[in-house]
Protein backbone atom coordinates (compact mmCIF):
# COMPACT_ATOMS: atom_id res chain seq x y z
CA UNK A 1 0.00 0.00 0.00
CA UNK A 2 1.16 3.74 -1.04
CA UNK A 3 1.96 5.46 2.37
CA UNK A 4 3.19 9.08 2.66
CA UNK A 5 5.26 9.90 6.07
CA UNK A 6 6.35 13.70 7.11
CA UNK A 7 9.46 13.90 9.74
CA UNK A 8 11.05 16.95 11.39
CA UNK A 9 14.27 18.04 11.89
CA UNK A 10 14.73 20.17 15.48
CA UNK A 11 17.77 22.14 15.88
CA UNK A 12 18.45 23.19 19.34
CA UNK A 13 20.76 26.43 19.93
CA UNK A 14 23.81 24.51 19.40
CA UNK A 15 22.68 23.03 16.14
CA UNK A 16 22.22 19.61 17.89
CA UNK A 17 19.27 17.86 16.04
CA UNK A 18 16.41 16.08 18.16
CA UNK A 19 15.88 12.52 17.81
CA UNK A 20 13.77 10.18 19.78
CA UNK A 21 14.10 6.52 20.94
CA UNK A 22 11.18 4.29 19.69
CA UNK A 23 9.66 2.15 22.39
CA UNK A 24 9.18 -0.65 19.80
CA UNK A 25 13.00 -1.05 18.68
CA UNK A 26 16.43 -0.47 19.33
CA UNK A 27 16.74 2.45 17.49
CA UNK A 28 16.70 6.40 17.13
CA UNK A 29 14.39 8.63 14.90
CA UNK A 30 13.76 11.57 13.84
CA UNK A 31 10.03 12.75 15.18
CA UNK A 32 7.05 12.27 12.64
CA UNK A 33 5.97 9.28 11.05
CA UNK A 34 2.77 8.58 8.82
CA UNK A 35 -0.09 10.89 7.19
CA UNK A 36 -3.32 10.17 8.05
CA UNK A 37 -6.68 10.70 5.87
CA UNK A 38 -7.39 13.80 4.79
CA UNK A 39 -4.22 15.18 6.26
CA UNK A 40 -1.65 17.53 4.70
CA UNK A 41 2.23 16.70 5.11
CA UNK A 42 3.01 19.64 7.73
CA UNK A 43 -0.26 18.97 9.18
CA UNK A 44 0.90 15.33 10.10
CA UNK A 45 4.57 16.35 11.47
CA UNK A 46 2.95 18.52 13.38
CA UNK A 47 0.79 16.16 15.07
CA UNK A 48 3.66 13.72 15.14
CA UNK A 49 5.93 15.86 16.54
CA UNK A 50 3.55 16.25 19.61
CA UNK A 51 2.66 12.99 20.10
CA UNK A 52 6.46 11.54 20.13
CA UNK A 53 8.11 14.51 21.97
CA UNK A 54 5.37 16.41 23.93
CA UNK A 55 6.79 19.71 22.21
CA UNK A 56 4.42 22.01 19.72
CA UNK A 57 6.03 23.03 16.46
CA UNK A 58 5.71 25.34 13.27
CA UNK A 59 6.96 24.96 9.78
CA UNK A 60 10.03 26.28 9.11
CA UNK A 61 10.97 24.72 5.59
CA UNK A 62 11.02 22.09 3.38
CA UNK A 63 13.94 20.25 3.45
CA UNK A 64 13.40 17.57 0.67
CA UNK A 65 10.61 15.08 -0.55
CA UNK A 66 12.31 11.36 -0.72
CA UNK A 67 11.14 8.57 -2.50
CA UNK A 68 11.87 4.66 -1.23
CA UNK A 69 10.38 3.05 -4.23
CA UNK A 70 11.49 -0.62 -2.58
CA UNK A 71 8.97 -0.13 0.12
CA UNK A 72 6.16 2.00 -1.88
CA UNK A 73 6.66 5.20 0.43
CA UNK A 74 7.07 9.12 0.28
CA UNK A 75 8.37 11.07 2.85
CA UNK A 76 8.11 14.54 3.42
CA UNK A 77 10.74 16.00 5.58
CA UNK A 78 10.93 20.16 7.28
CA UNK A 79 12.51 21.95 10.07
CA UNK A 80 10.63 23.22 12.20
CA UNK A 81 10.93 25.67 14.84
CA UNK A 82 10.00 25.03 18.93
CA UNK A 83 6.60 27.23 20.06
CA UNK A 84 5.40 25.14 22.96
CA UNK A 85 4.93 22.09 25.11
CA UNK A 86 7.49 20.09 27.20
CA UNK A 87 10.01 17.50 26.10
CA UNK A 88 8.98 14.45 27.49
CA UNK A 89 8.66 10.49 27.29
CA UNK A 90 5.26 9.52 25.39
CA UNK A 91 3.58 6.13 24.13
CA UNK A 92 5.79 5.76 21.01
CA UNK A 93 9.44 7.55 22.29
CA UNK A 94 11.00 6.36 25.70
CA UNK A 95 13.59 8.74 25.24
CA UNK A 96 13.71 12.16 23.50
CA UNK A 97 18.00 13.73 23.06
CA UNK A 98 19.50 16.35 21.30
CA UNK A 99 22.84 14.99 19.27
CA UNK A 100 25.54 16.71 17.14
CA UNK A 101 25.30 15.68 13.95
CA UNK A 102 28.68 13.97 14.25
CA UNK A 103 27.83 12.06 17.31
CA UNK A 104 24.18 10.49 16.08
CA UNK A 105 23.69 7.08 17.62
CA UNK A 106 25.33 4.07 15.56
CA UNK A 107 21.58 2.78 16.22
CA UNK A 108 19.86 5.46 13.53
CA UNK A 109 19.07 4.71 10.49
CA UNK A 110 21.38 5.99 7.73
CA UNK A 111 18.39 7.16 5.37
CA UNK A 112 17.29 9.42 8.05
CA UNK A 113 20.70 10.86 8.87
CA UNK A 114 21.08 11.73 5.08
CA UNK A 115 17.71 13.77 5.66
CA UNK A 116 19.42 15.29 8.62
CA UNK A 117 22.82 16.63 6.64
CA UNK A 118 21.05 17.21 3.67
CA UNK A 119 19.26 19.95 6.14
CA UNK A 120 23.02 21.07 7.32
CA UNK A 121 24.39 21.52 3.96
CA UNK A 122 21.42 22.06 1.64
CA UNK A 123 20.83 25.96 0.47
CA UNK A 124 16.97 27.03 1.07
CA UNK A 125 16.03 24.87 -1.93
CA UNK A 126 14.27 21.51 -0.96
CA UNK A 127 15.98 18.16 -2.46
CA UNK A 128 14.40 15.62 -4.15
CA UNK A 129 15.73 12.06 -4.15
CA UNK A 130 15.14 8.57 -3.64
CA UNK A 131 16.80 6.35 -0.71
CA UNK A 132 16.84 3.07 -1.09
CA UNK A 133 18.13 0.29 1.01
CA UNK A 134 16.86 -1.80 4.23
CA UNK A 135 13.82 -1.10 5.81
CA UNK A 136 14.98 -0.62 9.67
CA UNK A 137 13.62 -4.41 10.99
CA UNK A 138 16.21 -5.83 8.48
CA UNK A 139 18.68 -2.94 8.87
CA UNK A 140 19.41 -2.90 13.10
CA UNK A 141 20.63 -6.37 13.41
CA UNK A 142 22.93 -6.03 10.91
CA UNK A 143 24.19 -3.00 11.89
CA UNK A 144 24.41 -3.95 15.47
CA UNK A 145 26.37 -7.12 14.59
CA UNK A 146 28.62 -5.28 13.03
CA UNK A 147 29.31 -1.55 13.83
CA UNK A 148 31.48 -2.00 16.69
CA UNK A 149 34.06 -3.66 14.35
CA UNK A 150 33.72 -0.96 11.45
CA UNK A 151 33.99 1.64 14.05
CA UNK A 152 37.49 0.66 14.49
CA UNK A 153 38.52 1.11 11.31
CA UNK A 154 38.38 4.85 12.11
CA UNK A 155 40.20 4.53 15.06
CA UNK A 156 42.73 2.80 13.76
CA UNK A 157 43.37 5.04 10.96
CA UNK A 158 43.79 7.96 13.35
CA UNK A 159 46.82 6.13 14.35
CA UNK A 160 48.34 6.13 10.94
CA UNK A 161 46.94 8.60 8.83
CA UNK A 162 50.02 10.29 8.52
CA UNK A 163 51.82 7.10 6.96
CA UNK A 164 50.59 7.90 3.26
CA UNK A 165 47.46 10.86 2.02
CA UNK A 166 45.72 8.47 0.79
CA UNK A 167 44.54 6.93 4.04
CA UNK A 168 42.43 10.13 4.65
CA UNK A 169 40.10 7.92 2.47
CA UNK A 170 37.98 5.45 3.07
CA UNK A 171 35.99 2.95 1.23
CA UNK A 172 32.96 0.77 1.35
CA UNK A 173 33.39 -2.35 2.91
CA UNK A 174 30.85 -5.67 1.55
CA UNK A 175 30.62 -8.41 4.17
CA UNK A 176 30.56 -11.84 2.43
CA UNK A 177 27.99 -13.82 4.46
CA UNK A 178 26.00 -16.93 3.05
CA UNK A 179 26.51 -15.76 -0.01
CA UNK A 180 25.34 -12.15 0.38
CA UNK A 181 27.40 -9.21 0.13
CA UNK A 182 26.31 -7.00 3.55
CA UNK A 183 27.64 -3.56 2.39
CA UNK A 184 28.63 -0.81 4.87
CA UNK A 185 29.12 2.44 3.73
CA UNK A 186 30.43 6.03 5.51
CA UNK A 187 27.62 8.10 6.44
CA UNK A 188 27.56 12.09 5.44
CA UNK A 189 29.20 12.32 9.08
CA UNK A 190 32.79 11.13 7.25
CA UNK A 191 33.00 9.12 10.55
CA UNK A 192 30.60 5.78 10.68
CA UNK A 193 30.46 3.10 8.29
CA UNK A 194 26.16 1.75 8.34
CA UNK A 195 24.79 -0.93 6.45
CA UNK A 196 23.45 0.50 3.13
CA UNK A 197 22.48 -2.35 0.91
CA UNK A 198 22.59 -6.64 0.71
CA UNK A 199 22.79 -8.14 -2.44
CA UNK A 200 23.71 -11.88 -3.59
CA UNK A 201 27.33 -12.58 -4.74
CA UNK A 202 27.55 -12.65 -8.49
CA UNK A 203 30.11 -16.01 -7.94
CA UNK A 204 30.68 -17.99 -4.99
CA UNK A 205 33.12 -16.25 -2.94
CA UNK A 206 35.73 -18.40 -0.83
CA UNK A 207 36.09 -18.34 2.91
CA UNK A 208 38.68 -15.87 4.22
CA UNK A 209 38.60 -13.46 1.32
CA UNK A 210 40.31 -10.46 0.71
CA UNK A 211 39.70 -8.36 -1.86
CA UNK A 212 39.07 -5.22 -3.33
CA UNK A 213 36.98 -4.47 -7.02
CA UNK A 214 34.05 -2.54 -7.99
CA UNK A 215 31.06 -3.42 -6.84
CA UNK A 216 28.19 -4.00 -9.75
CA UNK A 217 25.24 -4.02 -7.30
CA UNK A 218 26.69 -0.94 -5.94
CA UNK A 219 27.07 1.12 -8.84
CA UNK A 220 30.58 0.48 -8.87
CA UNK A 221 31.64 1.70 -6.74
CA UNK A 222 34.90 0.04 -5.32
CA UNK A 223 34.85 -1.53 -2.41
CA UNK A 224 36.82 -4.06 -0.25
CA UNK A 225 35.66 -7.47 -0.10
CA UNK A 226 35.93 -9.67 3.21
CA UNK A 227 34.73 -12.17 5.71
CA UNK A 228 33.84 -10.94 8.94
CA UNK A 229 36.84 -12.78 10.36
CA UNK A 230 38.82 -10.16 9.50
CA UNK A 231 38.11 -8.75 12.19
CA UNK A 232 39.28 -10.85 14.53
CA UNK A 233 43.07 -9.71 14.67
CA UNK A 234 44.98 -6.18 14.14
CA UNK A 235 46.65 -7.58 11.28
CA UNK A 236 43.04 -8.01 9.72
CA UNK A 237 42.81 -4.83 9.92
CA UNK A 238 45.76 -3.79 8.23
CA UNK A 239 44.55 -5.92 5.82
CA UNK A 240 41.80 -3.93 5.42
CA UNK A 241 43.53 -0.62 4.55
CA UNK A 242 45.86 -3.04 2.28
CA UNK A 243 42.38 -3.25 -0.01
CA UNK A 244 41.75 0.39 0.40
CA UNK A 245 44.77 1.25 -1.57
CA UNK A 246 43.00 -0.62 -4.21
CA UNK A 247 40.19 1.21 -3.96
CA UNK A 248 42.01 4.39 -4.00
CA UNK A 249 43.98 2.80 -7.01
CA UNK A 250 40.96 2.16 -9.07
CA UNK A 251 39.38 5.52 -8.06
CA UNK A 252 41.97 7.38 -9.11
CA UNK A 253 43.98 6.42 -12.10
CA UNK A 254 44.53 2.35 -12.23
CA UNK A 255 42.17 2.10 -15.38
CA UNK A 256 44.01 5.13 -17.10
CA UNK A 257 47.65 3.29 -16.59
CA UNK A 258 46.27 0.07 -17.73
CA UNK A 259 45.31 1.44 -21.03
CA UNK A 260 49.16 1.90 -21.45
CA UNK A 261 50.11 -1.92 -21.09
CA UNK A 262 49.47 -4.01 -24.24
CA UNK A 263 49.20 -7.02 -22.17
CA UNK A 264 46.36 -5.69 -20.45
CA UNK A 265 44.44 -4.26 -23.72
CA UNK A 266 44.96 -7.56 -25.10
CA UNK A 267 43.21 -9.62 -21.93
CA UNK A 268 40.46 -6.81 -22.41
CA UNK A 269 39.46 -7.56 -26.43
CA UNK A 270 39.63 -11.38 -25.40
CA UNK A 271 37.57 -10.56 -21.88
CA UNK A 272 40.14 -12.34 -20.03
CA UNK A 273 39.16 -10.35 -16.69
CA UNK A 274 41.23 -12.57 -14.50
CA UNK A 275 44.11 -12.24 -16.21
CA UNK A 276 45.94 -10.73 -13.29
CA UNK A 277 45.93 -13.63 -11.88
CA UNK A 278 46.12 -16.09 -14.30
CA UNK A 279 48.73 -14.54 -16.76
CA UNK A 280 51.44 -17.44 -17.55
CA UNK A 281 54.31 -15.35 -16.13
CA UNK A 282 57.86 -17.61 -16.52
CA UNK A 283 58.01 -17.41 -12.77
CA UNK A 284 60.67 -20.73 -12.78
CA UNK A 285 63.01 -19.18 -15.75
CA UNK A 286 66.65 -19.80 -14.69
CA UNK A 287 67.49 -16.09 -15.65
CA UNK A 288 64.71 -14.58 -14.50
CA UNK A 289 65.08 -16.33 -10.91
CA UNK A 290 68.69 -15.52 -10.35
CA UNK A 291 68.22 -11.79 -12.00
CA UNK A 292 64.97 -11.09 -9.41
CA UNK A 293 66.78 -12.51 -6.24
CA UNK A 294 69.30 -10.81 -7.02
CA UNK A 295 67.11 -7.51 -7.83
CA UNK A 296 65.57 -8.27 -4.42
CA UNK A 297 68.65 -7.92 -2.48
CA UNK A 298 70.09 -4.70 -4.29
CA UNK A 299 66.48 -3.43 -3.28
CA UNK A 300 66.25 -4.42 0.21
CA UNK A 301 69.97 -2.84 1.21
CA UNK A 302 69.11 0.53 -1.21
CA UNK A 303 72.06 -0.20 -3.34
CA UNK A 304 70.57 2.44 -6.62
CA UNK A 305 73.24 1.15 -8.67
CA UNK A 306 72.70 -2.55 -8.81
CA UNK A 307 69.00 -1.87 -8.61
CA UNK A 308 69.30 0.16 -12.64
CA UNK A 309 71.81 -3.00 -13.44
CA UNK A 310 68.83 -5.48 -13.15
CA UNK A 311 65.84 -3.82 -14.39
CA UNK A 312 67.84 -3.41 -17.39
CA UNK A 313 68.47 -7.26 -17.65
CA UNK A 314 64.95 -7.69 -16.27
CA UNK A 315 64.00 -5.65 -19.35
CA UNK A 316 66.26 -7.37 -21.54
CA UNK A 317 65.39 -11.07 -20.85
CA UNK A 318 61.85 -11.05 -20.70
CA UNK A 319 59.08 -10.89 -23.55
CA UNK A 320 57.89 -7.06 -23.60
CA UNK A 321 54.30 -8.57 -22.03
CA UNK A 322 56.14 -10.54 -19.27
CA UNK A 323 57.87 -7.31 -18.63
CA UNK A 324 54.43 -5.06 -18.51
CA UNK A 325 52.96 -7.97 -16.48
CA UNK A 326 55.90 -7.49 -13.59
CA UNK A 327 55.52 -3.68 -13.20
CA UNK A 328 52.22 -4.10 -13.22
CA UNK A 329 52.31 -5.85 -10.28
CA UNK A 330 54.90 -4.26 -8.30
CA UNK A 331 52.84 -1.25 -8.59
CA UNK A 332 49.68 -2.36 -8.10
CA UNK A 333 50.39 -4.76 -5.34
CA UNK A 334 53.79 -3.93 -4.33
CA UNK A 335 52.26 -0.09 -3.77
CA UNK A 336 49.64 -2.12 -1.26
CA UNK A 337 52.32 -4.65 0.11
CA UNK A 338 54.41 -1.09 0.69
CA UNK A 339 51.66 0.99 2.50
CA UNK A 340 50.88 -2.40 4.30
CA UNK A 341 54.23 -2.33 6.13
CA UNK A 342 54.57 1.00 7.21
CA UNK A 343 51.44 0.63 8.62
CA UNK A 344 52.47 -2.67 10.60
CA UNK A 345 55.64 -0.79 11.75
CA UNK A 346 52.78 2.05 12.87
CA UNK A 347 51.34 -0.38 15.25
CA UNK A 348 54.23 -2.57 16.41
CA UNK A 349 53.24 -5.31 14.20
CA UNK A 350 55.69 -7.63 12.03
CA UNK A 351 56.13 -6.51 8.35
CA UNK A 352 54.70 -9.20 5.75
CA UNK A 353 57.57 -9.98 3.24
CA UNK A 354 56.09 -13.13 1.96
CA UNK A 355 57.01 -13.56 -1.65
CA UNK A 356 60.61 -12.91 -0.91
CA UNK A 357 61.89 -16.64 -1.22
CA UNK A 358 61.99 -18.80 -4.22
CA UNK A 359 60.04 -20.54 -5.85
CA UNK A 360 58.65 -17.14 -6.79
CA UNK A 361 55.09 -16.64 -7.86
CA UNK A 362 52.76 -13.26 -8.30
CA UNK A 363 53.20 -12.41 -4.61
CA UNK A 364 57.09 -12.02 -5.52
CA UNK A 365 56.02 -9.02 -7.65
CA UNK A 366 54.36 -7.49 -4.28
CA UNK A 367 57.56 -7.63 -2.24
CA UNK A 368 59.49 -6.57 -5.13
CA UNK A 369 57.90 -3.64 -5.62
CA UNK A 370 57.80 -3.13 -2.11
CA UNK A 371 61.01 -3.37 -1.53
CA UNK A 372 61.54 -0.71 -4.85
CA UNK A 373 59.37 2.10 -3.12
CA UNK A 374 61.03 1.72 -0.11
CA UNK A 375 64.42 2.08 -1.54
CA UNK A 376 63.14 5.69 -2.94
CA UNK A 377 60.04 6.26 -0.46
CA UNK A 378 59.40 10.48 -1.87
CA UNK A 379 58.60 8.44 -4.93
CA UNK A 380 55.06 7.03 -3.08
CA UNK A 381 53.42 10.81 -2.91
CA UNK A 382 52.26 10.23 -6.24
CA UNK A 383 50.71 7.12 -7.37
CA UNK A 384 50.45 8.01 -10.79
CA UNK A 385 53.79 9.39 -11.40
CA UNK A 386 55.58 6.21 -9.31
CA UNK A 387 54.06 3.80 -12.04
CA UNK A 388 56.00 5.69 -14.69
CA UNK A 389 58.99 5.83 -12.32
CA UNK A 390 58.90 2.28 -11.62
CA UNK A 391 58.46 1.11 -15.28
CA UNK A 392 61.50 3.48 -16.13
CA UNK A 393 63.93 2.31 -13.17
CA UNK A 394 66.88 1.15 -15.57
Amino acid sequence: MFTIGAFAIIFDGARRVLLCHRRDIDMWNLPGGGMESGELPTEAVIREVKEETGLNVTIERLVGVYGKPDRDDVVFTFTCDITGGQLTETDESDACRYFAPDDIPLNTNPKQVERIYDAIESSNQPVFKLQEGPASREWLPVQRKHAAHLQKIFEIRAQIKDTHPLLEHVFPVAIVENDQFLIFDVDPSGKRYTFVKQAPTPMPVPPGVRAAFPLECYCGKPACVVTDDVFDTLDGYVTIFHEFVHCYQYQTCEDRLKATLSVARQAQATNDFMWEITYPFPYDAPDFVATYATFLEAAARGQHNAIRDCRAQLRTLLRPGDFEYMIWQEWKEGFARFIENRIQQDLGLAENHGGAEPPFSRVTFYEGGARLIASQPEMAADIEALFHWIKEVE
